[in-house]
């Protein structure tokens, strides 16, 4: 369920995701991501530059194929991710990965 609600002329949207294995990696033009790992685990890869970058149609991001020079970080059940608007970010190495995540606006 996504709840969008104006915050400072903005908007942002809490949701509960569920990350598989293969999920393309995205870059947000205009708005932030907090994810707030609830069970399982993954590795973040964030930063470097989205490879074969395709923009998505109903909003701010764009998807690619895989992210090159991007740091990676393990990620476990309590863990807080903070993706800055304009940052390539995705996921690998995903058991069980489930997170709340928030988005929100930058612009």
């Amino acid at each position: 369920m996504i709840n969008q609600r104006a915050l400072d002329g903005g908007a942002f949207s809490v949701n509960i995701r569920i990350v598989k294995e293969g999920d393309a990696p995205l870059v947000h033009a205009a708005s932030a991501d907090v994810w707030l790992v609830t069970a399982g685990t993954a590795t973040a890869i964030t930063g470097g530059q989205l490879a074969d970058p395709q923009k998505r149609p109903n909003g701010d991001d764009a998807a690619g194929t895989a992210i090159r020079g991007g740091t990676e970080q393990a990620l476990a059940s309590g863990d807080v991710l903070f993706v800055p608007a304009g940052v390539p970010h995705g996921f690998k190495n995903v058991k069980g990965f489930r997170a709340f995540l928030i988005r929100f606006d930058t612009k």
